[in-house]
């Protein structure tokens, strides 16, 4: 499954920071139009980051090397990884993808360690 949208101005009522992209929980949501509060969304900058990741405000950027690509997977993969797990967004994520997409991603690695915990 592909996310091909462009990063909206604001998230959740928040503007998104000048030259970075939404990724990993804030993506999803965005990308499948769920109702869920993301309480720490992420960006990617387009540049780099000192120390890799940095707070700004509400938001937690990350590197340009951080990028995870446009599939789904790569944004589930990212949120598991370097974001807070949060219960209610993986739940609701896992609800509204196609089981086909889900079941692509447990095959693409059946033994990773980000696809045990999905």
């Amino acid at each position: 499954m592909r996310f091909g949208f462009e990063t909206p101005l604001s998230f959740q009522s928040e503007p998104v920071p000048q030259g970075r992209q939404i990724a990993g929980w804030a993506t999803l949501v965005q990308a499948l139009n769920l109702r869920a509060p993301v309480r720490q969304p992420s960006c990617i900058s387009e540049k780099h980051v000192r120390g890799s990741q940095r707070q700004e405000g509400r938001w937690r950027v990350f590197d340009k090397r951080y990028y995870p690509g446009d599939q789904f997977a790569d944004h589930l993969t990212f949120a598991l990884w370097h974001e807070d797990i949060d219960l209610l967004i993986l739940r609701l994520v896992l609800a509204a993808v196609p089981k086909p997409v889900l079941e692509n991603y447990v095959r693409s690695a059946p033994t990773g360690a980000m696809t045990r915990r999905a």
